[in-house]
């Protein structure tokens, strides 16, 4: 896949591929803040590209609750 990109919603760049991107990722040349499209006139923010800014599911806490559902101490 193909995308462009866009910095402060005015320089236009691309398209360029995947991996290229991930490059300059990696590299810290690209970001979330840019705004990316495959066609060149639909753009998503980079925060929802997960494909190139991956969202990674929170810790789960892993102590005993206080209160059971009855309201009695755990």
């Amino acid at each position: 896949m193909r995308y462009y990109i866009r910095q402060l919603k005015k320089h236009v760049s691309g398209p360029f591929e995947s991996a290229q991107i991930r490059r300059w990722i990696r590299k810290g040349q690209v970001n979330e803040n840019m705004d990316f499209s495959e066609d060149g006139r639909t753009w998503m923010f980079g925060i929802e590209m997960v494909q190139f800014f991956p969202r990674w599911p929170r810790p789960v806490a892993k102590h005993k609750p206080l209160w059971t559902y009855r309201g009695r101490c755990a």
